[in-house]
Protein backbone atom coordinates (compact mmCIF):
# COMPACT_ATOMS: atom_id res chain seq x y z
CA UNK A 1 0.00 0.00 0.00
CA UNK A 2 1.54 3.03 -1.18
CA UNK A 3 -0.99 5.09 0.94
CA UNK A 4 -2.25 4.96 4.32
CA UNK A 5 -5.70 7.20 3.42
CA UNK A 6 -6.43 9.59 5.70
CA UNK A 7 -9.15 8.68 8.51
CA UNK A 8 -7.91 4.90 7.77
CA UNK A 9 -7.61 4.28 11.71
CA UNK A 10 -9.22 7.53 13.10
CA UNK A 11 -10.43 7.22 16.56
CA UNK A 12 -8.56 4.02 16.92
CA UNK A 13 -8.26 4.32 20.36
CA UNK A 14 -7.19 0.89 21.33
CA UNK A 15 -4.64 0.93 18.48
CA UNK A 16 -1.17 0.41 20.16
CA UNK A 17 1.08 -1.22 17.34
CA UNK A 18 1.12 -0.06 13.89
CA UNK A 19 3.43 -1.87 10.91
CA UNK A 20 3.71 0.26 8.19
CA UNK A 21 5.05 -1.28 4.58
CA UNK A 22 8.84 -0.09 3.11
CA UNK A 23 6.58 0.21 -0.15
CA UNK A 24 4.30 3.79 1.92
CA UNK A 25 4.75 6.88 -0.04
CA UNK A 26 2.40 8.69 2.32
CA UNK A 27 0.48 9.36 5.28
CA UNK A 28 -2.38 11.11 4.58
CA UNK A 29 -4.07 14.11 7.20
CA UNK A 30 -5.69 12.23 10.02
CA UNK A 31 -4.89 8.65 9.29
CA UNK A 32 -4.23 8.19 12.56
CA UNK A 33 -5.58 11.01 14.39
CA UNK A 34 -7.15 10.44 17.98
CA UNK A 35 -4.89 7.00 18.35
CA UNK A 36 -3.74 8.12 21.67
CA UNK A 37 -1.98 4.74 22.54
CA UNK A 38 0.17 3.88 19.97
CA UNK A 39 3.33 3.06 21.28
CA UNK A 40 5.38 1.54 18.75
CA UNK A 41 5.93 1.91 14.73
CA UNK A 42 7.06 -1.24 12.88
CA UNK A 43 8.04 0.03 9.71
CA UNK A 44 9.74 -2.75 6.93
CA UNK A 45 11.71 -0.02 5.07
CA UNK A 46 15.00 2.05 6.97
CA UNK A 47 15.52 4.86 8.84
CA UNK A 48 16.82 6.64 5.48
CA UNK A 49 13.52 5.47 3.57
CA UNK A 50 11.16 6.54 6.36
CA UNK A 51 12.61 10.16 5.82
CA UNK A 52 11.08 10.19 3.18
CA UNK A 53 7.41 9.43 3.57
CA UNK A 54 4.88 12.30 3.35
CA UNK A 55 2.74 12.59 6.76
CA UNK A 56 0.13 14.58 6.86
CA UNK A 57 -0.88 16.41 9.94
CA UNK A 58 -2.90 15.56 12.85
CA UNK A 59 -0.98 11.91 13.35
CA UNK A 60 1.57 13.41 15.83
CA UNK A 61 0.82 9.76 17.95
CA UNK A 62 2.17 7.87 15.57
CA UNK A 63 5.07 9.95 14.44
CA UNK A 64 6.12 10.24 17.93
CA UNK A 65 5.97 6.79 18.90
CA UNK A 66 9.30 4.57 19.16
CA UNK A 67 9.77 3.40 15.88
CA UNK A 68 11.63 0.09 14.81
CA UNK A 69 13.09 -0.81 11.37
CA UNK A 70 12.90 -4.45 9.73
CA UNK A 71 15.54 -6.66 9.67
CA UNK A 72 15.26 -10.06 9.09
CA UNK A 73 18.63 -11.98 10.24
CA UNK A 74 20.02 -11.28 13.25
CA UNK A 75 23.30 -11.23 11.75
CA UNK A 76 22.38 -7.84 9.73
CA UNK A 77 22.34 -6.19 13.09
CA UNK A 78 24.08 -3.27 13.43
CA UNK A 79 27.38 -3.22 15.79
CA UNK A 80 26.13 -0.44 17.57
CA UNK A 81 22.70 -1.28 17.98
CA UNK A 82 19.43 0.69 17.50
CA UNK A 83 15.69 -0.32 16.85
CA UNK A 84 15.25 -3.16 14.85
CA UNK A 85 12.48 -5.55 14.30
CA UNK A 86 11.33 -8.97 12.67
CA UNK A 87 8.77 -11.87 12.62
CA UNK A 88 8.42 -14.36 14.89
CA UNK A 89 8.37 -17.69 13.79
CA UNK A 90 4.08 -17.09 14.86
CA UNK A 91 4.24 -13.73 11.70
CA UNK A 92 4.36 -11.64 15.13
CA UNK A 93 6.97 -8.37 15.05
CA UNK A 94 9.18 -8.61 17.90
CA UNK A 95 12.74 -6.72 18.79
CA UNK A 96 15.41 -7.89 18.28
Amino acid sequence: MKTIEGGAFVNCGKLATVVIGANTETIEKDAFSNCNKIARVYYKGTAETWGGIRVGSNNSKMTSARRYYYIEKEEDLPEGGGNYWHYNENGVPVVW
